[in-house]
């Protein structure tokens, strides 16, 4: 991870903050336990997560975030339909909002698996042998390819159900306009020439209607 980076993601934690006491309280309602310790990742860009060790009981992970609407139901969905389909996932032992005057924040709590992650945790990706590297990333992919075959109910984002709210990809596509503005926007920032990004548009404008068949299936977000 760059130095850069590193301190982007510090400036991002630092605003989110949740008191001990309330975490003490949506643990001990999950699990019955109290915290004997617990370590906050600074790795995501999104949520606040920490790694709480438990009295007597394993760790366990504790996901909060903190917005206007609740969070973590559509979430529950998708782990469940991907431990259905034999990917090794988390179970989530508890979802809960809490309403303050300024927002919901949102907890999951869920199980800790064992390893840890081939990008922002304590394994250095690009120092693994070349072989083995390959083996997990084949791995990898094959989890993915499983991922893939889960059925969804329309094309964008999902609800706690696994729809969406866009009945075909060219409808999902059509209702984006203000994004081809914002990229514009971005265009001028970065001294990219306006007639790339208008050109890229034109070229998914004009493509669409080749997908307009396509059944929708389930997609993690980062891929």
């Amino acid at each position: 991870m760059s130095d850069e980076y590193n301190k982007f993601l510090q400036e991002i934690h630092s605003k989110n903050f949740t008191t001990d006491e309330v975490i003490a309280d949506v643990v001990k309602e999950a699990t019955g336990a109290k915290i004997i310790s617990k370590t906050r990742f600074i790795s995501g860009e999104v949520n606040e997560v920490y790694d709480v060790e438990l009295d007597g009981k394993e760790n366990i992970i504790v996901r909060i975030y903190k917005d206007d609407e609740p969070i973590f139901l559509e979430e529950k969905w998708a782990i469940d339909q991907c431990k259905s389909v034999g990917v090794p996932v988390p179970s989530v032992i508890l979802i809960k909002h809490i309403q303050e005057s300024d927002g919901i924040i949102s907890f999951c709590v869920q199980e800790k698996l064992r390893g840890d992650t081939v990008e922002r945790g304590k394994v250095k990706m690009w120092d693994i042998e070349k072989n083995q590297l390959k083996a997990v990333m084949r791995k990898a992919g094959e989890l993915l390819a499983k991922m893939h075959t889960i059925p969804v109910e329309g094309f964008g984002d999902l609800n706690e159900y696994g729809k969406a709210k866009h009945k075909s990809f060219v409808e999902q596509m059509l209702g984006r306009p203000e994004r081809v503005m914002r990229h514009m926007e971005i265009a001028r920032e970065l001294n990219i020439p306006e007639e790339q990004i208008k050109r890229a548009a034109d070229i998914l404008i004009e493509r669409m209607a080749k997908y307009k068949d396509i059944k929708p299936t389930f997609n993690h977000g980062d891929f």
